[in-house]
């Protein structure tokens, strides 16, 4: 299945902080010129407990597309066109939700 970088914020991280860290540490990729373009609710299970969450969702730049270079959490990295998007390989319904969105924005 398929994912976004990102993860959970940091004590006192402001949600760009936290994204420009989560990028850089799973993919090697420094970001600039975030913006904000929607956030969904979310569950995510934890050691049997169900913490409900929000994912918040960006757009930027990549500084260097060759530069990406993921870490051990990474088992493959996928850089895809919007064409190539299959929704339906998206892990999360909440993901499925933005990324449906974005490309809509795209159209």
């Amino acid at each position: 299945m398929l994912d976004l970088p990102g993860g959970f914020l940091n004590y006192n991280e402001s949600a760009e902080q936290g994204i420009i860290r989560e990028i850089y540490e799973e993919i090697g990729a420094e970001v600039k010129n975030l913006k904000y373009f929607a956030s969904q609710p979310n569950t995510y299970l934890y050691k049997d407990v169900t913490y409900h969450t929000c994912d918040i969702c960006f757009t930027g730049k990549v500084a260097n597309l060759d530069s990406f270079e993921p870490s051990d959490e990474i088992p493959a990295l996928a850089l895809l066109s919007p064409s190539e998007i299959e929704i339906d390989k998206i892990a999360f319904p909440s993901l499925q939700k933005m990324v449906t969105s974005y490309l809509a924005c795209l159209a």
